[in-house]
């Protein structure tokens, strides 16, 4: 059963409650009981999800007016069920587990998927992953041809592995430096790394692909964009040396049936950028036409550096306005198309969960593709030219793992 490895901090750990209460399961309903009269009721729904989505900590008229119409093309577009409870159930194949190491010195159960496990105070964004990166049975790209793929994913079970700490930096995260030597005096020396490798470990070779949800702490606390973007390096190489050699051990150098790897460099990574709280600070949104933070550039220049990487926007996409100059065009970020709350509301993380769906696909399921510029896919930043291929599939059952962590 291929799997995937989810880690970060508290967005990634999920805390929706903590906008609203609530707010998931009315959401739903809401969806859910309107979508038999059609697009008829379109509007009526819009204003009605509008209207709760307002009473959330963080929201803005943007924000609601964006995610109520968001949540309601990816409805109509196969992004969530038509019976859109069904996400308040159990997953029928999705398992997922749940490790905080700062909490307890054992790896997570797997528990079939649901808005009640594998999270902290809510959900976060294995949701709706969970529940839409398996659903097309093709996957079309624009490029300059158009490619249509067969979803080896169909109907099949997959697992996500959660390895998430609130309130953490990155440097926490690396793993140690080689031959003992020291980390600078300023930083911190590792703690949840042999966790996160115990995790990869543990999944027998069965993780395809790695995405990071973090660096809120770090935005906080002043660590320079460079010295982030160093370590980001440094933890993305060791995870996916990490995955890379445990899947060459158990497929060889053949690889599985669907995937094979010549080098840890192609295992897949989506990176999740700060959401606009933080990414660019609720006082400078406020004021509009600010740039985003170090943080989010530090991020942004990693994928834009590493072929088999892709960024997920999460509220800060960026816009082209034409300037009074027919020829110029002005870029400029709009930061408030989802929740400015510091932990995103259910909208926001089905949302974000979507697009995680969106770009994994891509990440996991297309080789040698080209995102055109014009027509780049949602959530993706910035558009450009990556190569993929097929992620492994294994007839290993779902299973429970209780394994004490090696640290």
């Amino acid at each position: 059963m291929p799997r995937f490895l989810f880690a970060g901090q508290s967005n990634m750990a999920g805390n929706s409650n903590e906008a609203l209460p609530g707010l998931l399961e009315i959401t739903l309903h809401l969806l859910a009981e309107q979508q038999q009269f059609g697009v008829v009721a379109k509007e009526s729904l819009i204003r009605s999800l509008e209207s709760e989505f307002r009473r959330a900590e963080g929201a803005t008229r943007v924000s609601g007016s964006y995610m109520a119409r968001r949540l309601y093309d990816m409805v109509h577009d196969g992004g969530l069920p038509l019976a859109t409870t069904l996400l308040l159930e159990e997953h029928p194949t999705t398992v997922c587990s749940y490790t905080d190491p700062s909490q307890t010195p054992y790896l997570g159960c797997e528990m079939p998927l649901s808005p009640y496990t594998c999270n902290a105070n809510g959900i976060g964004p294995e949701l709706v992953f969970g529940h839409s990166f398996a659903k097309p049975e093709t996957i079309t790209t624009t490029t300059t041809t158009t490619k249509i793929t067969t979803n080896p994913y169909r109907n099949r079970p997959f697992g996500i592995v959660k390895t998430v700490v609130g309130g953490s930096k990155i440097e926490l995260w690396v793993s140690p430096l080689p031959g003992g030597e020291e980390e600078p005096p300023h930083r911190s020396s590792s703690c949840y790394w042999d966790a996160l490798r115990d995790n990869i470990r543990s999944m027998n070779g069965t993780i395809e692909a790695f995405v990071w949800f973090q660096g809120e702490n770090d935005q906080i606390f002043g660590t320079p964009a460079t010295e982030y973007g160093a370590l980001l390096a440094r933890f993305v190489g060791d995870v996916r040396a990490e995955i890379f050699e445990a899947h060459r051990k158990r497929w060889g150098t053949k690889g599985s049936p669907t995937r094979r790897w010549n080098a840890p460099t192609e295992v897949p990574v989506v990176i999740c950028e700060l959401g606009p709280w933080i990414g660019h600070t609720v006082v400078a949104i406020e004021q509009h036409g600010v740039a985003p933070g170090g943080i989010i550039e530090a991020q942004r220049r990693f994928v834009e550096g590493d072929p088999n990487a892709v960024l997920v926007n999460t509220g800060t996409t960026t816009s082209s306005t034409s300037t009074s100059s027919s020829s110029s065009v002005e870029e400029k970020e709009d930061p408030a198309q989802l929740s400015l709350f510091y932990h995103f509301d259910a909208p926001s993380q089905l949302i974000i969960g979507h697009r995680i769906a969106e770009v994994g696909s891509f990440v996991c399921l297309f080789v040698c593709s080209f995102v055109s510029p014009q027509n780049p896919l949602p959530g993706l930043l910035p558009p450009r030219t990556a190569r993929y291929g097929h992620a492994p599939w294994t007839d290993s059952p779902i299973f429970c793992l209780v394994t004490p962590a090696s640290f």
